[in-house]
């Protein structure tokens, strides 16, 4: 029975949405980003949308075609990192024990994207 879900890039697990902010009391935004590194466009757009525009319905339309989709719930990132130790020095079980995401494959991207941050 085929899925009744929107093919999207905020649709698939390998998605990562990231608040910002001063601390999760003050989130000013959410950001999202293609966790497999195959959507450039989508790095750093910001949800909620007012609208959607027809340049933005395209970067999420990437999914449609996108050969690493995976219908699910987005990976999420809070602005304290809660749950997590210091950056940089993450685990998969980490990552998942903390709430980010329930998927292996998604916990392992986030602890490769987070080893490669500044």
């Amino acid at each position: 029975m085929p899925s009744e879900t929107e093919r999207t890039c905020t649709t698939c697990l390998l998605c990562l949405r990231a608040d910002y902010g001063y601390s999760n009391y003050t989130v000013e935004g959410t950001t999202l980003s293609c966790l497999a590194g195959l959507n450039d466009a989508l790095d750093g757009q910001e949800e909620p949308w007012r609208e959607v525009t027809p340049e933005l319905a395209a970067i999420l339309d990437v999914a449609k075609t996108c050969r690493r989709y995976r219908e699910g719930a987005p990976a999420t990132l809070d602005v304290d990192h809660e749950g997590l130790p210091y950056p940089g020095s993450w685990t998969v079980a980490q990552v998942k024990a903390a709430g980010c995401t329930d998927d292996d494959e998604a916990a392992e991207l986030m602890v490769q994207r987070e080893a490669r941050s500044p």
